[in-house]
């Protein structure tokens, strides 16, 4: 009965092992799972701080680039530097689209009188 029970006792003592083991093969991929969330919640927040940033470099520049269009800024520089003039009432005339050839020219002579 001993050797019966040197074989239990050995057979106990591997079961136990196994378990043990395996329970710490479990516990080490949790914790290697749980280390890589954490490195993406990371990467995802430098993201988001990331796109912020360059949405509110977007805004700044369509802003830059409303200013730079604007009238008040475009008709002095195009008055400097090309010799630019804004014309006068009497030299401005508009075409309605889609207007024959001898209505437009009609318009034309009228407004050269």
């Amino acid at each position: 009965m001993t050797a019966a029970r040197g074989g239990t006792a050995q057979r106990g003592r591997l079961l136990l092992l196994a378990l043990v083991g395996a329970v710490m093969i479990t516990g080490g991929i949790v914790v290697w799972r749980r280390s890589r969330g954490v490195d993406e919640d990371r990467r995802i927040a430098a993201l988001d701080r990331q796109r912020r940033d360059l949405e509110a470099r977007q805004t700044l520049l369509a802003r830059d680039i409303q200013d730079a269009m604007s009238g008040g800024r475009i008709i002095p520089q195009a008055e400097r530097r090309l010799g630019l003039r804004v014309p006068s009432d009497s030299q401005v005339f508009t075409m309605t689209r889609g207007a024959s050839p001898a209505t437009a020219t009609n318009a034309d002579t009228a407004n050269d009188r």
